[in-house]
């Protein structure tokens, strides 16, 4: 049962440690200057914060729930989510590249690539929105970088300005 904690670190829990400034309690965690760490095997990394079980945030990086990771200034919450350094992934099995964007269940996007709803695959520097008409069914746009795709079994509606534009098995302009 070690712990360590550095100058004004606090460090309570089976090998638990912290650096200094940092905060760690629970099991198996690590906070980094200024850090963290709370639960079961979590880690921060300086100023970073992880909460839960199985969680890690790396420098600046937020990361709470059941296996989640977070990279430099990163955000992940929920289960089974990761994000890269500056992305954010918040849901069951979502994964976000650097500087990404994904929400939703089983969702991923790559770099500056954006990735929500249900099942939602997208590629780098793409936006990729998966509704739920086809009960899980992966929307994979992965192969398509740079794209804009929709999986909407109710049509698509805009308003621009008087115009209005309308996509439901038929394309209407009025």
């Amino acid at each position: 049962m070690d712990t360590s904690a550095g100058v004004y670190g606090f460090a309570a829990g089976a090998n638990t440690s912290a650096g200094d400034f940092g905060f760690a309690a629970g099991a198996g965690t690590s906070a980094g200057e200024g850090g963290f760490a709370a639960g079961f095997d979590t880690s921060a990394g300086d100023y970073g914060f992880a909460a839960g079980e199985g969680t890690s945030a790396d420098s600046y990086g937020f990361a709470a729930g059941v296996n989640t990771s977070a990279g430099e200034y990163g955000f992940a919450a929920g289960r089974d989510t990761s994000a890269g350094d500056f992305g954010f992934a918040a849901g069951i099995n979502t994964s976000a590249g650097e500087h990404g964007f994904a929400a939703g269940w089983n969702t991923s996007a790559g770099e500056g690539g954006f990735a929500a709803g249900l099942a939602a695959k997208g590629a780098d520097g793409s936006f990729v929105f998966a509704d739920n008409s086809a009960g899980g069914t992966p929307f994979n746009r992965t192969n398509i970088p740079n794209s804009f795709s929709l999986r909407v079994a109710g049509g698509i509606y805009a308003e621009i300005g008087t115009n209005v534009f309308a996509v439901s098995n038929a394309v209407t302009r009025r």
